[in-house]
Formats: C-alpha cells, sequence, structure tokens
C-alpha cells in the first residue's frame, strides 16, 4: 500500500496519484540530509570539484552538528559542485595539523576556517558506521528518448503494481535520478541501521534486487556500495549548461519520509533476509540444532568410510587419480572438525598405503600435504559428482554405496547439464541474456547471483573468465600491474 500524504495525493474516486512537488531552493539545503542522517553518533563526509577533475573530500563534521554547522560554514563551499556521504561513518581526529589546513585553504581560500568540531574525512567502506537509506544511481542522460518525466514515471509504475517498495525520497541530480529508501534501526525507529556484517550484506543483496527490477531505466550498478557520495541537494550543477539546483522530493506523511526496516525491504523483494523473526528463532530449538549436526557429521563420516572401503577394494590408485582421492579424503575429514594435524596423518596413511607410485612420478608427501591445505575450501560435495571424478565402477557402487558413475538419471541431467561444453553453453547464454536486459555488463557478483539463480554454475572467477572467451571487456577489471620498474 502507498502512504499518502505530504506529497501523494487521490482522484474523485479514491486512485492515488503522484504529486511531484520538487522543492525549488536555488542554495544548499541540509534538511534532506539531516533526514536520511537523524542526528547519529557518526560523521557526515563532505566534498567538492571546484573546478577540479576529481572530487576532494574536505571533512567531515558529526551528525548529530549538522543543524547548527551546515549553514554558515558548508552550505558557502558546496554551493557549486557540493557532495556528501549517504551513509554515516566512523569519527576520524580533527583538523589540527597545517598540512590538512593547507590543502583546504588551496581549495577553499585563505580566509576559510573550518568549525571547530570538523574531522579528517573519512570515507571507505571499511569505516562505515551506519546504513541510512539503499540508492540507485540512473544516468538516463545517456539514453535519447529517456527524461526526467519518464524515468520517474517508471519508478511510479513499479511502486505501483508492487514490483518496488515506494522510494522515501527522489533527487534531481541535474542530469540524472536517485531513487532512497531510508532505513530505520528495528530496535530504534528514529535512528538508521547500526552496521555490520549482516547488515551490510543484506544491504547489497536489497541493492542488486532493487537495480534488477528497474534495469528499463539503467541503474548504475557502479554506484551501489556504501561508501557512495551524493550531491547536495540545492547545490548546482555546473556540468549542465544553464546551471541547475539539485532538487529533492519527498514520500511520506505528516510524520515525514516512509523508512524501513531491512528485513522488511527484503521481504518486499525476495531476498535473503538480515536476521531470522522471532517465531523462527523460537522454532530453531537447542535440540533440533544438535540433531542437524549429528546429521552433519553422520554424513561426512559416512564418507568417510566410503572412501577408506573404495581404497582397500582397489588395492592401488593409479596416477591420474591420485589428486582428487587425497583432496576428498582431506575435505571428509576436515568437514568432521578433527584436528589439522589428524587429517594430515590420516591422508598422508592413505597415501602411503595405497598410491601407485611408479619411478619418476612419485606422489610426494609436499603434494599430499598441499592438498590437504587446499581441501579445507571444498566443503559441498554431492555423491553423484564424487561418484564421477572416482569413476566408480557398478561392482564397486554395490559394495562401497556411493552410486555408479554417470548414474544420474534424465531429472539430474535436465537441472545440471552432464558435460562441461553443456554447462558452458548454458552460462553464457544467461550472461548474454543478463547484459541484453540492463544494457551494461553488471558487475561480476550480480552475474554470479544471476547465473545461480536461473540454474546455472560458475565461481564468480569462472564468470569472469566466462567474459573473457566471450570476447565481453569488463568495465571493472583492474589494470594489470606496469613492468617498468617504479621510482623511489
Amino acid at each position: 500500500m502507498i502512504p499518502s500524504g505530504i506529497l501523494m495525493a487521490r482522484t474523485e474516486d479514491g486512485m492515488p496519484i503522484a504529486d511531484i512537488q520538487w522543492s525549488s531552493d536555488a542554495r544548499p539545503d541540509h534538511r534532506p540530509i539531516s533526514m536520511l542522517h537523524r542526528g547519529h553518533d557518526g560523521t557526515v563526509g563532505f566534498a567538492t570539484k571546484r573546478g577540479e577533475t576529481k572530487l576532494k573530500p574536505l571533512f567531515s563534521i558529526p551528525a548529530s552538528d549538522l543543524n547548527e554547522v551546515f549553514p554558515e560554514f558548508i552550505a558557502p563551499i558546496v554551493d557549486e559542485e557540493g557532495y556528501f556521504t549517504i551513509n554515516g561513518m566512523m569519527p576520524a581526529r580533527y583538523i589540527k595539523e597545517s598540512p590538512s589546513r593547507k590543502k583546504l585553504h588551496a581549495l577553499l581560500g585563505e580566509d576559510y576556517e573550518p568549525p571547530k568540531t570538523a574531522r579528517y574525512p573519512v570515507v571507505q567502506n571499511s569505516k562505515l558506521r551506519y546504513l541510512t537509506a539503499c540508492f540507485l544511481d540512473f544516468d538516463f542522460y545517456h539514453n535519447k528518448d529517456m527524461t526526467l518525466g519518464r524515468a520517474i514515471g517508471v519508478i511510479i509504475d513499479a511502486q505501483m503494481e508492487g514490483l518496488i517498495p515506494p522510494p522515501s525520497m527522489m533527487i534531481d541530480s541535474g542530469r540524472g535520478l536517485w531513487s532512497l529508501w531510508i532505513l530505520r534501526d528495528d530496535q530504534n525507529p528514529r535512528m538508521p541501521v547500526r552496521q555490520d556484517t549482516k547488515a551490510v550484506s543484506a544491504f547489497n543483496r536489497i541493492q542488486r534486487a532493487l537495480a534488477m527490477r528497474l534495469t528499463s531505466i539503467v541503474p548504475d550498478f557502479n554506484a551501489m556500495d556504501c561508501s557512495r557520495w551524493m550531491r547536495v541537494p540545492g547545490s548546482s550543477n555546473t556540468k549542465v549548461i544553464p546551471h541547475k539546483p539539485v532538487r529533492w522530493w519527498v514520500q511520506g506523511n505528516e510524520g515525514g519520509p516512509i523508512t524501513y526496516e531491512l528485513n522488511e525491504l527484503a521481504s518486499m523483494l525476495g531476498t535473503k533476509p538480515y536476521t531470522l523473526p522471532d517465531q523462527v528463532k523460537r522454532s530453531v530449538s537447542p535440540e533440533e540444532r544438535e540433531k542437524k549436526q549429528r546429521g552433519y557429521k553422520a554424513l561426512y563420516q559416512g564418507r568417510v568410510d566410503k572412501m577408506l572401503l573404495l581404497l582397500e577394494v582397489r588395492g592401488t590408485i593409479r596416477v591420474g587419480l591420485r589428486s582428487i582421492v587425497c583432496t576428498m579424503l582431506a575435505s571428509f575429514l576436515h568437514c568432521l572438525k578433527i584436528g589439522s594435524c589428524e587429517v594430515e596423518a590420516i591422508t598422508l596413511k592413505a597415501v602411503h598405503q595405497y598410491f601407485e607410485q611408479p619411478q619418476g612420478d612419485r606422489f610426494t608427501d609436499a603434494e599430499a600435504r598441499a592438498c590437504v591445505k587446499t581441501a579445507k575450501t571444498y566443503k559441498r560435495w554431492i555423491d553423484h559428482s564424487i561418484s564421477d571424478r572416482l569413476g566408480i565402477t557398478e561392482e564397486e557402487a554395490a559394495i562401497v554405496g556411493w552410486p555408479e558413475a554417470g548414474d544420474h538419471g534424465p531429472e539430474t541431467d535436465a537441472i545440471n547439464p552432464s558435460s562441461r561444453a553443456e554447462r558452458q553453453a548454458q552460462r553464457q547464454s544467461l550472461i548474454r541474456s543478463l547484459i541484453h536486459r540492463t544494457g551494461q555488463v553488471p558487475p561480476l557478483q550480480v552475474i554470479h547471483e544471476f547465473v545461480h539463480e536461473n540454474g546455472g554454475t560458475g565461481s564468480v572467477q569462472t564468470i569472469s573468465a566466462e567474459l573473457e572467451r566471450m570476447g565481453i571487456k569488463n568495465p571493472r577489471r583492474r589494470k594489470p600491474a606496469s613492468d617498468e620498474p617504479r621510482l623511489v
């Protein structure tokens, strides 16, 4: 349901319509920034370009001082090409040293003195303190057929149809459009979400889910990380001739803009929640957890027993299978949560007793230890893949208990293509489909999730290699290091 209130209206027959009322201020305005940050105990960073080609961070101030400090100290220096941090950052040390003041004076003039509470600008994902809003940046000016009104229409239609939650705020940046979904803490609704690993993961999943629902207006997949700058509302965008003020618009009611809990947004978008609801937590009792742990341990103890029995049945493991047998056995042992020394001892004993060691091609203890170390990353095995990799025969299957190699059944083959070429063709088809749908090459993590959601396979590294094989340039790939010597 779309809340009615400040900027939502209804027709005579009760149908909701969007009443677009942009702020008309042509000067920097701290009100939208305050709506996002709500006086938390972190900091808000500010930056400018001021004729520079790159963004120049100035300083950060406590969010609680924003209303008092902004009009006098910040508004005059961010009136053109001014930026602020969307999310709250950790407090840094105060600006007192002369080198920092010299940098400020070089940008802002010798007469400028920062506020007493000014701190160093801290804008890294590792320095994040609060998540204030999920957001998307739509650079619709790349599309000649798209206008601001049409872009807003797409978003309003999507929220009316229930594809996306109603945005809390929209910002006209001069050449593009930002949509923001303001976040509130589930324990303290007046505050943004305090960052932790689970919250950031949920935030990233929500960002990608929102972007995938609004691909028709081409969201910028490069502008979705936590440490993102946004133009100050009311400042001027000098890239547009004549210069245009950055305008803003809020959806909400008398109590303020619409806000969301992370779990609420995740539920609306069908993504994994931030935390489990209380009723689910109560249902996962200690007895149930213990039962699952016993089942997990029994599974891998059974696989260890089957592997040792297979070694007895075969008597000798031939060249070509030694590495995979060593890795599998060590992986099963690691999953039993026993000590690394014990895993290595059991694996080396199997190597010495059962592995073929022809002259000139011996499987050394060093190679075995390398397999034991690598095996820690192999935790997802299924019986059919084990059988295929080990080449289990019909007679061995009857004795050991693993299925015969290649005995998958038609349903499994339909879901998981049996050959490497089929899996690769399926992966490339899905990648082409996503790129055609979004009109750009999304980040590898987005492609990876899309491929797996549609029945494909492959790691993020495999997706990267697949793009190279398809001749598609990854715009976010790091440039190789230069071979030229560096001057010190």
